[in-house]
């Protein structure tokens, strides 16, 4: 029954001011009598415990916090009393376990300050205890302090290691030169993990409290001179690791850590589904402690445990890829392939976790005998890692290979060939050391000269023994032993007749012996081959070779630039044609020549070519026309230029000196001052003087540029050049009937008051009296 509210208020009340003054045993008589009225207010009972507490007494405050405790499982205060009396009680296992349940509800409450106090505090209590280290580690990578991550992340390592599980250390110190990846700290500690050695302990007592923290707060005991290592995972645990931390992280989402630095990752409302108002709260916290749980758990190896917490996180409403697929993860750990797959499937396409989905549904689809569909997914696990550790500008080449070696092997009934596959490339990418076997496959084929797809190796049945004998024939030929080289060739060619790099690969050993004609022909079969599989880049690639072999051979040049257009490199098809062209030129077949130029502009794709390419044809027409003494069909190219690229100041000289050579004055004149105007537009007419100078020398009779020719000496101040360009003009005047244009002249000649200026007043005195 309910009892007397006003007899409870009035004794607590009388129990507070008791406590105010330090008369704890009369503030306990006050509590007790509260209690009687309300047996189970949590006020009261905290309040009692604390008086208790400062008595000493300390087995019934425990009693009376943790019923606290269970009256009020959200209230991290409590339970932060029971870690502290368990201290006093000397029970040191549950005092750690109470401080990182209290640091726990702390977070949920947004007290980041008390939570750290209360891991802190774990620590003290239970220094191996990784928990606490998973989550100082994690907020303070979250609030930006990276340098007290780093080190908490490397005690994690240190104690990991103690524990036998050097794989969770090699996490842990991965995680760490993710935060700040030229850590000395991390560094060595990477490196002496490799060498299996005794990771240093990190004295705790030279770390700042929680609200003193800082990047200094303390020093390693390190060896010297250790080089860096890598952490070595095959790609499935790999992601595993990197769907943890991303699930670690997510349990800080909510608690709106003040920090400078904006998370890029998902807030925690983003990737839970929305439920009715009334259970948002509920199946929110409820789904942090799952996430808490599972984490706990996988870190244990317990997977089944993990799995189940994660399932629960995920039926209340958690939506990320990173927990998809570590569900899927645990899964194929517990044989529950159906349910594996079908997580896997959500994440298959998600750029951080697809090669570890490929993989482990390859994996699962084996175990049930599906051998096509893993096969599959092993070519795109395949094509993922290739691409990861090929040359850049060699990607985009490798996507269009692997996008054919897929739809061939779609048509493949041939289910041992499938699983053959399978096998090869589960053994080359599941393993630790996946990133160095792929980089020495990938080398071996470089240098083979050919850039191919390592799932085309692994495709022809026997890719170990390809790659083997591929190597044994690179040796062999830098050896200048061209004849065991080509038998070796002959010899990988019954393993897998039908791979075209060992084709490819015969055709350079016969260049190297000498023997041209026979490689030509070699390498021309191959391209063709290419050409009818779809693959363009690697049929131009031959087609080159040709080339340069024999460069002269209009007929493949023709066949490479059909492959440029096929696949849409305009500017290396235009490239080509003019290169043909040049051919024709060198056999003095100048219409052939022409017309191959030509023809480049008026393909359908001819808009498409980069500008400068364009301009450069149209200057080998012009040329060619020049040539042909057609000063017509040169003006058409060189005005073309000059409306594509005004600057071009050949383009705009040549035209000007046709259009005087043709007699068009008038038309020369205004090009002309319309390329003085853009010059001086631009700052660059100080180039002025000196092509109207070359035009004068050019067209010495143009009256037009002579003019153009002294009114820039004039400006730059060149008076007595500018006088006789002035004289010339008006006696050419003179004696051509233009009496106007002759007095002109000369009133300009005076402007300049040259020496004889009285000479040429009279002049003009005369010409205007009409007496001249």
């Amino acid at each position: 029954m309910a009892g007397n509210t006003q007899v409870f208020q009035d004794t607590m009340d009388q129990g507070h001011s008791a406590a105010w003054d330090g008369s704890w045993d009369l503030a306990v008589t006050f509590y007790r009598q509260a209690l009687e009225e309300f047996p189970d207010h949590p006020q009261a009972l905290v309040s009692l415990g604390l008086a208790l507490f400062e008595l000493g007494s300390d087995q019934q405050a425990l009693k009376c916090y943790l019923k606290a405790a269970r009256l009020t499982p959200e209230d991290p205060m409590p339970v932060e009393k029971i870690s502290q009396l368990y201290e006093r009680l000397g029970n040191l296992d549950r005092a750690s376990q109470a401080a990182l349940h209290s640091a726990e509800l702390y977070l949920k409450n947004r007290d980041l300050k008390k939570a750290v106090e209360l891991w802190e505090r774990a620590l003290r209590l239970k220094p191996g205890d990784q928990k606490a280290y998973v989550r100082l580690a994690a907020v303070y990578e979250r609030i930006g302090e990276k340098d007290v991550a780093v080190k908490e992340y490397l005690a994690l390592a240190g104690l990991q290691q103690a524990a036998g599980d050097a794989q969770q250390a090699a996490v842990s110190i991965e995680r760490a030169l993710v935060i700040i990846p030229d850590s000395p700290h991390a560094i060595r500690y990477q490196a002496l993990l490799k060498e299996s050695k005794t990771l240093p302990g990190i004295d705790r007592d030279q770390l700042h409290s929680a609200s003193q923290r800082s990047t200094g707060g303390f020093q390693l005991q390190e060896p010297q001179d250790l080089l860096r290592a890598q952490v070595e995972l095959d790609p499935v645990e790999e992601t595993c690791q990197a769907a943890l931390t991303v699930l670690a992280g997510l349990l800080f989402e909510t608690a709106e850590i003040d920090s400078p630095l904006q998370s890029e990752r998902l807030a925690f409302k983003d990737v839970v589904k929305v439920e009715p108002t009334s259970r948002n709260t509920s199946d929110h916290n409820r789904m942090l402690l799952y996430l808490s749980q599972v984490i706990d758990f996988q870190t244990r190896s317990e997977f089944e445990k993990a799995a189940q917490k994660l399932q629960r996180a995920v039926d209340i409403g958690l939506v990320h890829p990173a927990a998809q697929y570590d569900l899927g993860y645990l899964y194929s750990l517990l044989g529950r392939q159906e349910d594996a797959v079908h997580q896997l499937l959500l994440v298959h396409n998600h750029p951080d976790y697809a090669l570890g989905a490929h993989l482990l549904l390859g994996s699962l689809y084996r175990q049930i005998d599906q051998e096509f569909d893993a096969s599959m997914e092993y070519l795109e696990a395949l094509k993922l890692a290739d691409i990861l550790k090929a040359p850049p500008q060699s990607r985009e080449n490798l996507r269009q290979q692997y996008q054919s070696l897929v739809e061939a092997y779609r048509l493949l009934p041939e289910l041992k060939v499938q699983a053959r596959l399978s096998e090869d490339i589960h053994k080359l990418l599941m393993r630790p050391d996946w990133r160095v076997q792929i980089q020495h496959a990938r080398s071996q084929l470089a240098d083979s000269g050919m850039p191919r797809s390592l799932a085309e190796t692994l495709a022809v049945g026997s890719g170990n023994q390809l790659i083997l004998a591929l190597t044994r024939v690179h040796e062999l030929k830098n050896a200048r032993r061209l004849r065991s080289a080509m038998e070796e060739v002959f010899y990988a060619l019954e393993v897998a007749p039908l791979y075209l790099p060992l084709h490819t690969l015969m055709a350079d050993l016969l260049v190297d012996q000498g023997e041209t004609q026979r490689a030509i022909e070699k390498y021309r079969i191959v391209a063709r081959v290419y050409s009818m599989r779809g693959e363009p880049s690697q049929a131009i690639a031959l087609q080159r070779k040709v080339i340069e072999l024999a460069p002269a051979d209009i007929q493949i040049r023709n066949l490479l630039i059909s492959e440029y257009q096929s696949c849409g490199q305009v500017d290396e098809a235009a490239l080509e044609l003019m290169k043909l062209a040049e051919i024709y030129m060198s056999l003095a077949d100048l219409t052939m020549a022409r017309s191959t130029y030509t023809n480049t502009l008026k393909m359908e794709w001819s808009s498409q070519i980069n500008l400068n390419i364009r301009i450069q044809i149209l200057h080998r027409i012009a040329d060619i026309d020049l040539q042909s003494l057609d000063s017509r069909q040169a003006v058409r190219s060189f005005e073309q230029i000059r409306i594509l690229q005004p600057y071009n100041e050949e383009a705009r000289r040549q035209l000007i000196s046709l259009y005087f050579r043709l007699g068009q004055d008038n038309t020369g004149s205004r090009e002309l001052a319309g390329y003085l105007n853009f010059l001086k537009e631009s700052g660059r007419q100080q180039k002025t003087l000196s092509i109207l100078e070359e035009l004068a020398r050019d067209f010495p009779a143009s009256i037009q540029i002579r003019q153009l020719l002294a009114e820039a000496y004039r400006e730059q101040g060149r008076f007595s050049e500018a006088v006789a360009q002035f004289d010339w003009i008006g006696e050419k005047l003179l004696n051509g009937g233009d009496r106007s244009g002759a007095i002109a002249s000369i009133k300009k000649i005076i402007s300049l008051n040259p020496p004889n200026k009285s000479e040429y007043e009279l002049l003009l005195s005369q010409l205007s009296n009409g007496n001249a």
